[in-house]
């Protein structure tokens, strides 16, 4: 596990075969610097919705382990340009050797305050609400092009 892994764990359906296209292509680039994997999480069954994101932020306390890092995706989170969020995962890397970073995707309406308070890290990629497979393209693009960065690859212009 440790600083080269990195898992996305999301709600709801798989994407579709276009998009899974464009995903399994970044995730096969990112293999050369990061163990990367999609971890789909059931979303909760219920039309109350506290009672629908309770059961989903049980699935997350469930699975989360005391040596992840759980960085949330939040269009309230911290905004960063790629550059800035390149240099904070460089420094998360270098003091947090023992940790898997987790990317967390809430479901439809978000997820719980406990979930928020959990969390080491809340980034927003905007403060637009996007659909979820939309953040997942953005997501890993962002996440490569970060390892591009750090790598010194010529994939980023500034």
């Amino acid at each position: 596990m440790g600083a080269n892994t990195i898992e996305v764990w999301y709600f709801g359906k798989e994407p579709s075969s276009e998009l899974s296209q464009i995903l399994n292509h970044y995730q096969k680039q990112l293999k050369k610097w990061v163990q990367f994997s999609w971890v789909k999480l059931n979303p909760g069954k219920s039309s109350n919705i506290d009672l629908l994101l309770k059961q989903e932020a049980d699935k997350v306390f469930e699975k989360l382990q005391p040596k992840d890092f759980l960085i949330l995706l939040s269009p309230l989170g911290n905004q960063l340009s790629t550059k800035n969020f390149a240099d904070q995962f460089s420094k998360w890397q270098t003091v947090l050797l023992d940790k898997k970073f987790v990317f967390l995707i809430g479901g439809a309406y978000g997820v719980t305050q406990q979930v928020r308070n959990k969390a080491n890290f809340i980034w927003s990629l905007s403060p637009l609400t996007f659909p979820h497979d939309m953040v997942k393209w953005i997501l890993i693009e962002q996440i490569y092009r970060v390892f591009s960065i750090l790598n010194h690859q010529p994939y980023h212009h500034e």
